[in-house]
């Protein structure tokens, strides 16, 4: 059963499907999925429900809002081939050879690709039910093994040769004082002065270049783009990678995980927060770096993505309906005001060297 599209994505899926279609059967769209910076449609070959192909298409950029790293995208056509570069690497490495969805079909006059569909869950969606308070222990021993398995992947993608397709993405202080004061811009004024947000402007002032080389990272590595598949992650959207800090990907991912909805609303009833940093601590002993000489840029990248996202997060707001924005605003203050600052503390030892 094919699902109800817009002109633009039928004709999207229309061209996709004269590309892969065999025997005269076509592909359909059978689920349709938006993000910030691009719609993903899952086909099927008609009649099928199973899909067999991914296919994403770029929103035009007025779209995608303001504090999303998907304006620093890189072209379709530059996409499509570096997730052909990391697959290939992957493919070498026998433990992660099928962690990288493969490209099939670039779509230049579309704005879009294909690439083949895996089938898997979300980090980003197993999170709530591993970490509440009525997960069970082996849940919770399955998230970290899966958290451990990510930060090695990262360390190995860091590790690979630097493709010289990728822009640069060098940070300065000049740079990271301009992100983090259009954040803090767009936060509630109750917000602005807030314990935390001072705490966290003033890190991310604290910015000195990185000691180590530039790797090639991921640019927009989260829970949300990494599955999971019989406990072993695969990783996906490529569309921020570039050329800089090891710190930029560690900082993100240590961002969304904190930041994760269902934690901000339900509050304590979504298990120990401790348990997050432990994730987070997993993931760092995967990827083999915990002492601060190694993570120079740690801390300051994580304040200026932090504050990134609770703008965003607060923009969120103002578009549920009206008599649900106090509440929500109203708890996001709250996480802002107490358990912001706890996490932070909790995660001192990545940024002091102290266990």
């Amino acid at each position: 059963m094919s699902v109800r599209t817009n002109d633009l994505v039928a004709s999207s899926v229309s061209a996709a499907s004269a590309e892969l279609a065999s025997a005269g059967n076509p592909f359909v769209a059978v689920r349709v999925r938006e993000t910030s910076g691009s719609k993903v449609i899952y086909l099927a070959s008609r009649g099928n429900k199973s899909p067999a192909y991914v296919l994403k298409l770029r929103k035009p950029r007025r779209l995608i809002p303001a504090t999303a790293r998907k304006r620093e995208q890189l072209s379709t056509a530059a996409e499509y081939d570096a997730i052909g570069t990391v697959a290939r690497y992957f493919a070498g490495i026998p433990q992660f050879a099928r962690s990288v969805p493969r490209p099939v079909r670039l779509l230049k006059d579309h704005d879009a690709f294909v690439t083949e569909f895996i089938e898997g869950r979300s980090l980003k969606d197993i999170l709530p039910l591993a970490t509440g308070l009525l997960s069970r222990a082996s849940s919770r021993s399955a998230l970290r093994s899966v958290c451990y398995k990510c930060g090695v992947w990262l360390g190995l993608q860091h590790q690979m040769p630097i493709p010289d397709s990728l822009p640069s993405r060098a940070f300065d202080l000049e740079r990271l004082r301009q992100k983090s004061d259009a954040a803090v811009s767009l936060l509630p004024e109750s917000t602005r002065g807030t314990t935390a947000i001072r705490d966290l402007r003033a890190a991310a002032d604290d910015y000195a270049r990185p000691i180590t080389d530039d790797v090639t990272c991921h640019g927009d590595f989260q829970p949300g783009n990494i599955f999971v598949r019989d406990g072993e992650p695969f990783v996906i959207d490529f569309g921020t990678m570039g050329i800089g800090p090891a710190e930029d990907d560690l900082a993100f991912f240590l961002v969304l995980m904190a930041t994760q909805k269902f934690r901000i609303v339900l509050g304590n009833a979504a298990g120990d927060p401790r348990f997050t940093v432990d994730l987070c601590d997993a993931f760092f002993d995967g990827y083999g770096s915990s002492r601060a000489a190694q993570l120079p840029a740690l801390k300051p990248l994580v304040a200026v993505y932090m504050l990134e996202r609770l703008a965003a997060m607060f923009d969120t707001t103002s578009r549920l309906p009206r008599i649900a924005r106090p509440v929500v605003r109203a708890r996001l203050n709250r996480w802002v005001e107490r358990d912001l600052t706890a996490f932070l503390r909790r995660l001192e030892h990545l940024w002091t060297g102290r266990s």
